[in-house]
């Protein structure tokens, strides 16, 4: 598949927003931080807000990953890990959590708190019929 390299735009909405970026310059995930200051305790499940809009184009899909680090050392994971953000979606980012772990956890305005990979999709139609 040739790359364009089609343009996502990001908009943030307050003034703490931290735009996603890459922590180095091969990185295939760029880092969404937490907007806002909570704690997800054990077995809990939380939307984080991002505080960015996200604006995907056609023909590519944003994909929220767990960060390793977080799942390792602390259980805490995205929930619904891929999660989809369609090309349409026009509302504030968040970002599912669950803390899988044996401790409370404590997310902070700033933190990263999980990766989107951004990823080119290839334009199908289906067609019914019978199958082998």
């Amino acid at each position: 598949m040739t790359s364009t390299n089609p343009p996502v735009t990001v908009e943030a909405i307050s003034t703490t927003s931290r735009l996603p970026h890459r922590q180095h310059p091969d990185d295939a995930g760029y880092d969404l931080h937490a907007n806002e200051a909570m704690t997800i305790n054990v077995g809990a499940t939380k939307l984080i807000r991002c505080g960015i809009r996200i604006a995907i184009p056609r023909g590519v899909v944003g994909f929220i990953c767990p960060r390793s680090g977080l799942a390792l050392k602390r259980g805490v994971t995205v929930l619904n890990g891929p999660g989809v953000i369609d090309p349409g979606f026009e509302d504030e980012l968040g970002v599912v959590l669950i803390n899988l772990g044996d401790r409370n956890f404590e997310v902070a305005v700033g933190d990263r708190i999980a990766p989107i990979a951004f990823v080119e999709t290839a334009g199908v139609e289906g067609v019914s019929g019978l199958v082998g």
